[in-house]
């Protein structure tokens, strides 16, 4: 974290004595934020600012801000398709034979991961543009063979699958749209019907994969997302009839994000 004595470290480089000297030169504050120990300082000070004052921060901070929010998101991105990964891989019995992303944004996981483990892949989610994403992947792709746009309230159900998959979508949903969608995804598992052992053993997962607030705490809502604890979400899996196959470990992916973990339903 940046303190004063970093500023005044590297005032006397770029010819500043207070951070009120940056306010109307824009070519020093995007030199100074190429420097690392100033960057969430110098952010911080404006955005101060602009949440006083009701109007934006500079130009340079906002463009950093947004590419260090991309950098963020793709490294969560890629983070959470190598713990899945590892996850569904770690489900000896696990029957990859087609799936459906839920809510599936522009089908990245989709891409990244799933066609990979599956024949064939169905997505949805309500947004138009993210729709027209993915019917831009499904024409790339031969493995996504339907693109629907609905809301995980309102998606109609026509097929089974042997893996339905919710990354970071739980939060949108009420507790009880949460446990209805589950019980309805539940029924459009394909079965293990030709298991002639004593025991059962499952063979189609509901994957959840999503963050984690800290014991008896609700977080948000953040975008639109409100964030549960652990015993929350496992009762709401609990309500909707469905066993907690296994469940990952807490990871954090990045150091300022909560922790998340993945669950396999039945």
């Amino acid at each position: 974290m940046a303190s004063e004595r970093d500023f005044e470290c590297w005032a006397e480089t770029f010819g500043v004595t207070s951070m009120g000297q940056l306010e109307d030169d824009p070519l020093r504050i995007q030199k100074m934020l190429k420097k690392r120990a100033l960057r969430n300082m110098i952010c911080s000070y404006f955005n101060g600012i602009a949440e006083r004052n009701l109007v934006s921060p500079p130009r340079e901070v906002r463009i950093y801000a947004n590419e260090t929010e991309e950098l963020e998101m793709r490294d969560c991105h890629v983070g959470s398709v190598r713990l899945i990964d590892e996850f569904i891989g770690q489900l000896l019995t696990f029957r990859k034979v087609n799936a459906l992303e839920v809510a599936a944004g522009d089908g990245r996981l989709s891409i990244d991961l799933l066609r990979s483990r599956f024949a064939a892949i169905d997505c949805f989610d309500q947004c138009p543009k993210a729709v027209k994403k993915m019917e831009q992947l499904q024409e790339a792709y031969g493995v996504i063979k339907k693109v629907d746009q609905a809301t995980m309230q309102g998606y109609v159900w026509e097929d089974k699958y042997s893996g339905i998959f919710l990354r970071w979508c739980i939060g949108y949903l009420t507790d009880e749209e949460l446990k209805a969608f589950l019980q309805k995804a539940s029924l459009h598992l394909h079965k293990n019907e030709n298991n002639r052992t004593r025991q059962f053993v499952p063979e189609s997962f509901i994957i959840v994969f999503d963050n984690v607030a800290p014991p008896c705490i609700t977080l948000g809502p953040f975008n639109g997302q409100i964030m549960r604890n652990e015993e929350r979400i496992e009762n709401i899996f609990r309500e909707a009839g469905l066993k907690i196959h296994d469940k990952s470990q807490l990871v954090v992916l990045r150091k300022r994000y909560r922790p998340v973990r993945a669950w396999a339903l039945y």
